[in-house]
């Protein structure tokens, strides 16, 4: 196991104990609001009595909201991270490359510089000094990249950990409507995290995709 995936794992021996803090005091708010939305409402209704059936269709309304922001507090492991996982998902469906960690796309970046490498050699390009230098900075330049996009989910899938498992929280703002933009911001929050690795993992796709058309491009560069 590499230090990247040492890190990742301490997180989530961390995380379950976060989560389990956060979504009892969530639980707490939630009811807190939910409590005071219902007396917010009694209040309307006694000072409308003149219009009880739209007050009912009102009240039905935001019951069922209640009951849909309660469910996802009591299901959170499940449902919020299925939206981190599915926007991943899409990523490596579309790619085909399959599930990838920070490591993965580092090694992936060391065989795709090697490849050009080593079919620049093949076609006699890097026999010359010219054709040498070019495909050493080509392939350093794919090394560096990866390394760079393998840093980069790393940094997203540990800030991802921390935002989503410490913000579990805000869940619990979702108990009455005039708080629950909060709510609302949290889970946006966990579509940007989804969105980002989709990103990453169409990046690494297309650099596999694209690495035999780069020895095409080298052998067109005159050698000198």
């Amino acid at each position: 196991m590499n230090a990247f995936e040492q890190i990742i794992q301490q997180f989530n021996n961390a995380v379950p104990q976060w989560e389990a803090v956060g979504l009892d005091l969530a639980r707490q708010l939630f009811l807190l609001l939910v409590v005071i939305q219902i007396i917010w409402s009694a209040l309307l209704w006694m000072l409308n009595r003149n219009e009880p059936t739209g007050l009912m269709i009102e009240f039905i309304k935001k019951l069922m909201v209640i009951l849909f922001f309660w469910a996802l507090i009591e299901n959170y492991s499940v449902w919020v991270p299925a939206i981190v996982n599915s926007l991943r998902q899409v990523g490596e469906k579309m790619t085909g490359i399959g599930v990838l960690s920070p490591a993965d796309v580092m090694s992936r970046g060391v065989d795709i510089a090697t490849r050009v490498m080593t079919a620049a050699k093949h076609d006699g390009f890097i026999q010359h000094i010219f054709g040498s230098i070019i495909a050493s900075l080509v392939g350093a330049t794919i090394f560096f990249l990866f390394v760079r996009i393998g840093i980069e989910m790393f940094l997203i899938i540990v800030g991802g950990k921390i935002i989503l498992a410490g913000g579990v929280i805000l869940l619990g703002f979702s108990g009455a409507q005039w708080s629950r933009q909060f709510t609302e911001k949290y889970l946006t929050a966990a579509v940007a995290i989804g969105i980002k690795m989709l990103f990453i993992t169409l990046i690494v796709g297309i650099g596999e995709t694209l690495a035999p058309g780069w020895t095409d491009i080298l052998k067109q560069v005159p050698s000198g």
